[in-house]
Formats: structure tokens, sequence, C-alpha cells
């Protein structure tokens, strides 16, 4: 193979490689962005869970002055 043909065959090889590289580039990106949006959705629903066990804290204690039912 002559020189200029192993410089081509190079250079076609590192084309190749950098269009995986943007390729894969643009994959981590959308990951990130989605991991971004999940994490901000998780903390939304620990943030609604909390409000919701204090909510049910403070109902289960103003009910503690209500007889049992009939039927104990």
């Amino acid at each position: 193979m002559k020189d200029s043909e192993q410089l081509t065959e190079l250079e076609i090889r590192l084309a190749y490689l950098e269009d995986t590289l943007n390729a894969l580039d643009a994959v981590i990106t959308g990951q990130a962005t989605q991991l971004d949006r999940l994490e901000k959705t998780c903390g939304s629903i620990i943030r609604k869970l909390q409000n919701l066990d204090e909510t049910l804290a403070t109902i289960d204690n103003q009910g503690g002055d209500e007889p049992p039912p009939p039927h104990y």
C-alpha cells in the first residue's frame, strides 16, 4: 500500500470515529437531560409524600378525642 493510500485510509477511519464520538456525545447529553428531569420528578414526589404524611399525622392527632365506634 502506498503512503497516500494509508493516509487516506487513516483519514476515513478518523472520520468514522469522529462521527461515532459525536453520536455517543448526543446520547450522553440526552441521558443527562433525562436524568435531571427524573431527579426533579423524584424530588417532587418525595415532597408530596412528606406533605401527605404530615397531613395524615395531623388528622390522626385530631381524631384521638373521638370515642370508638359502637361495634368495639
